[in-house]
């Protein structure tokens, strides 16, 4: 696509070190999905804090909306955030890891959680480009 100027954008090459969806011995995943192994993935999220209750509420670009039910005060919304997704998953909270993003709407979180599990979640959303906001 051509952007003013003469400027192009560049698509999202996969990078070396990310498992292919052939690799991970799965079918396409959300692009908000990347597997680093066969049980340990990053997931990119938006956030909306101050929501009436936490839920994800479908997509935003290429990654998942998520609504909590906490104020972005003294890391509130990053603990309810990562509790949540823990429960959801039902993994222990030890395994769901914030990497980037603590002080941003955009996040990265580290999911140690088998593929089948997380793959009932997000069948269980009913995510779809409509939700898109």
């Amino acid at each position: 696509m051509a952007l003013p100027h003469g400027r192009q954008t560049l698509s999202r090459q996969r990078r070396p070190s990310e498992p292919s969806t052939a690799a991970s011995g799965t079918a396409a995943w959300p692009p908000f999905v990347r597997w680093r192994s066969t049980e340990l993935c990053v997931i990119d999220v938006v956030v909306v804090p101050n929501a009436r209750r936490t839920e994800a509420v479908g997509l935003h670009g290429e990654a998942l909306r998520i609504k909590l039910a906490a104020l972005p005060i003294d890391g509130a919304a990053n603990e309810t955030l990562i509790r949540w997704l823990a429960e959801v998953l039902d993994v222990p909270r030890a395994r769901v890891a914030l990497l980037h993003g603590t002080s941003s709407r955009r996040k990265q979180l580290s999911l140690d959680v088998a593929q089948e599990r997380l793959r009932q979640w997000l069948i269980s959303l009913k995510l779809d480009d409509s939700a898109q906001g």
